[in-house]
């Protein structure tokens, strides 16, 4: 069953933190708690990797086609796998790797055939990826990648957030919002919060060794 907790508990917690009564709780001030409700969430993202955000995505890869889309709310892709059909009911998973901007720019011939190995994601606005060497068959793309939260919009929301983050959630928020109400505490809210949500992460990454690899094409090795 999915965790939730409701957007209101959060706000209530933060600025009971702060030494405001729910019953004191203004319509300003609960806006003002969503906006940084909003900003602390997206801020998650680039604090490390949130297990409850990652989204398989499987995209058919097409003859000599390099460019895809993605799901418009991807972050990162964590994983890439090339799936192809050896025989009739038998596939095979190969692990690719990633390519960072400048070795994406660097290769002569983006437009190379071959048995895709790498992968480049490009964080545009709406995200593609970008595999390399072109494929010269179908095959399909499985990605593991983090998604980016939905925007909280209304107090009688609920967010999907496992239960060992409802701690960093209050607490982070009441470091937000002293800021604007109660600036002399920034300091004791802020190391409460980084304490908590560091505490968070550490549960939150899976206990895997790390493998490494390395693929032979054409001369070059990544």
């Amino acid at each position: 069953m999915e965790q939730t907790i409701p957007v209101m508990a959060i706000i209530e917690e933060a600025y009971e933190r702060l030494g405001i009564l729910p019953e004191l709780i203004t319509a300003q001030q609960v806006k003002s708690a969503i906006r940084s409700l909003n900003v602390m969430l997206t801020s998650w993202m680039n604090r490390g990797l949130n297990l409850w955000t990652v989204r398989e995505q499987e995209l058919p890869l097409f003859p000599l086609q390099v460019e895809y889309s993605l799901d418009p709310n991807t972050c990162n892709v964590l994983e890439a796998l090339l799936r192809r059909e050896l025989t009739i009911g038998i596939e095979e998973d190969t692990v690719m790797s990633p390519l960072s901007r400048q070795e994406w720019m660097s290769l002569p011939n983006k437009r190379q055939r071959g048995l895709p190995t790498c992968y480049y994601l490009d964080r545009l606005i709406k995200p593609k990826v970008y595999v390399w060497p072109a494929p010269i068959a179908e095959h399909k793309l499985i990605l593991s990648t983090s998604i980016m939260m939905d925007r909280v919009e209304r107090l009688d929301e609920s967010i999907p957030l496992p239960s060992r983050f409802w701690e960093p959630a209050m607490a982070g928020l009441a470091f937000y919002l002293a800021s604007k109400v109660a600036p002399y505490r920034i300091g004791e809210l802020e190391a409460i919060y980084e304490k908590t949500l560091q505490k968070a992460l550490e549960e939150d990454t899976e206990d895997v060794p790390l493998r490494l690899g390395v693929t032979w094409q054409e001369g070059m090795t990544w």
